[in-house]
């Protein structure tokens, strides 16, 4: 969610600027703020953790933060009466604001469940339901580690949205608009076609859109994706004030304990029986949850706090041809040779032999955070990971 918050707070800098580039330069503008977008955010995120309900608090927080500015005038309206009803609303207001539904849900149920509760208090037209539901299903897929190419063919076939467009597509024709149906598929799209978190925001930016609603809900994908540069987090943080700092936080801890269906039970247990080969002098083979003492004794000799046997074989389990494989893992050690990585050759093989083994390699002094993104940038749903005890563990990036 910090995601929504520092696309709403580049983004602001922009709006109604018609601003068409990628290549902008400081990244947080002087003018930069956060805007009507974060405390929208921020609000449902508080319902969602406190159980609360959710009117009672987006009006709360709006009308708390009302002279902040932004609003649009039916919505100022709604807050600010003393009977507040759904009024029918196209805009992307709601998809702007759905996100701590896709970070907290556990199943697409709720997912869709949450999702409608939260949007049809103001939002109760159905694009703006649908296009909710669509950013809310992105973020949930995201982290289970679904694919962007993926994701965007599951919402293309539910919603029919023409999430094949890049960014570049996007841009040359498109106008400023706050209707859902014509501002939050090019969001989700510029998430979807991006490197890296970055990325995804500079392309919101890029549209000339309404962008800080746009950049806001790509941001939110964009971070269930790719995660965000410690550096680009500390600095947006630095612009929310105490309260919505203490919501965020809980939204965090909150969302750790949520049960997350990431992979099939029977996957899980393949993993854990995979005997993890090393091509040291001599040969040893890691398996899951018991000590190595052959890891232990290799880490200590090179002074390694933390070791990652990792593979860029097979994209969650698409099976590729040979070629393709040898091409991805050469690219992996390329990466890792750079860093200056000690890197030892081995493969993973399920002992029924029923799928292929995987090429992988044992990198030795590679902290976890490293190792999960580089997991997540191959696209593989697990790694093995042990620290200096020697003790193999799987980590689901």
């Amino acid at each position: 969610m910090i995601g929504n918050f520092i696309g709403d707070i580049i983004g602001s800098a922009y709006e109604f600027s018609h601003f068409k580039g990628k290549d902008f330069t400081p990244l947080f503008h002087p003018k930069a703020r956060f805007t009507d977008d974060t405390v929208c955010t921020v609000a449902v995120a508080d319902a969602l953790t406190r159980g609360a309900d959710p009117q009672a608090t987006l009006i709360e927080w709006c009308r708390r933060y009302a002279e902040n500015g932004g609003w649009g005038k039916q919505f100022a309206e709604w807050f600010m009466d003393d009977n507040p009803q759904p009024y029918g609303s196209w805009g992307n207001g709601a998809a702007m604001r759905i996100a701590p539904v896709g970070l907290l849900a556990s199943t697409e149920a709720e997912v869709l469940g949450w999702s409608d509760t939260v949007t049809a208090i103001t939002h109760n037209h159905p694009d703006a339901m649908k296009t909710a539901q669509a950013v809310a299903l992105a973020i949930f897929w995201a982290r289970q580690k679904t694919s962007a190419q993926d994701i965007g063919q599951r919402l293309t076939e539910r919603y029919g949205y023409p999430l094949h467009l890049t960014p570049a597509d996007i841009r040359p024709t498109y106008k400023r608009t706050e209707k859902a149906i014509d501002s939050v598929p090019q969001a989700i799209s510029c998430a979807l076609h991006s490197t890296c978190f970055e990325d995804a925001i500079r392309n919101a930016v890029s549209l000339g859109g309404d962008s800080d609603t746009i950049a806001a809900i790509s941001g939110g994908i964009a971070e269930a994706l790719h995660g965000i540069p410690e550096a680009i987090a500390a600095e947006a943080w630095g612009y929310l004030p105490k309260d919505m700092q203490a919501v965020i936080s809980a939204l965090y801890q909150e969302s750790e304990h949520q049960p997350m269906t990431t992979l099939p039970p029977e996957l899980l247990q393949a993993f854990a029986e995979t005997h993890y080969i090393v091509y040291h002098e001599p040969p040893f083979t890691m398996h899951i949850a018991q000590p190595c003492p052959e890891l232990k004794a290799l880490m200590a000799e090179h002074n390694a706090l933390g070791a990652a046997y990792i593979t860029a074989w097979n994209p969650f389990c698409r099976q590729l041809t040979d070629p393709e494989n040898k091409a991805r893992q050469e690219e992996l050690k390329a990466t890792l040779k750079k860093r200056g990585l000690i890197c030892i050759d081995g493969i993973g093989q399920h002992p029924s032999n029923n799928w292929p083994g995987e090429v992988s390699v044992l990198v030795l002094g590679m902290d976890l955070e490293a190792a999960k993104s580089l997991a997540r940038h191959y696209e593989q749903h697990a790694f093995v990971w042990a620290a200096s005890d020697g003790a193999p563990e799987l980590v689901l990036p």
